[in-house]
């Protein structure tokens, strides 16, 4: 593999490398906790369309974030992936096409997003490089539910598991 985002530095650090759509992305691996198989989703009424459902992984309900749908690309595939997530104290699944590997990529290499894309694209790309003569855009993964959609998701939860009792 071809990359732009090697430099002549010792700081560099891990990356997952995944596809959506025609999106290939970047993801911490410090922040990954396993690839696996794309499961069974339980849809969640009132959710964005990003957002496809809950999944439930390692005996847990997951969110599960759709990549090419918050990329807003315009031809969405079936993810046959999912990525989860560590963020602070919460897991998130991302439901991606496929996951290249891993790679070191030097710090000094990938560059903040200019401005221009930050307006067109989202607040949770990051820096953006080349991979293979293909743009690489690297996830700011804090970024991929927002804190409305984490507490509207917990309140749904807590109600369901009180149901349950």
């Amino acid at each position: 593999m071809e990359t732009a985002m090697t430099g002549n530095t010792a700081a560099s650090a891990s990356w997952l490398i995944c596809v959506s759509g025609s999106s290939t992305c970047g993801i911490p691996l410090t922040q990954v906790v396993e690839s696996m198989r794309a499961l069974t989703v339980e849809r969640v009424p009132g959710m964005p369309s990003f957002m496809t459902g809950m999944a439930m992984i390692r005996g847990a309900q997951v969110p599960v974030v759709h990549l090419g749908e918050l990329l807003g690309e315009s031809t969405l595939s079936t993810p046959t992936r999912y990525i989860t997530l560590k963020l602070d104290r919460r897991i998130v699944a991302l439901a991606v096409d496929s996951v290249t590997g891993v790679m070191q990529l030097a710090t000094d290499a990938v560059a903040l997003l200019p401005p221009l894309l930050r307006a067109a694209r989202s607040e949770m790309i990051s820096m953006v490089g080349t991979l293979d003569n293909e743009l690489l855009l690297t996830l700011e993964t804090t970024k991929l539910i927002p804190e409305t959609l984490w507490q509207q998701l917990e309140t749904q939860q807590a109600a369901s598991r009180g149901s349950q009792s």
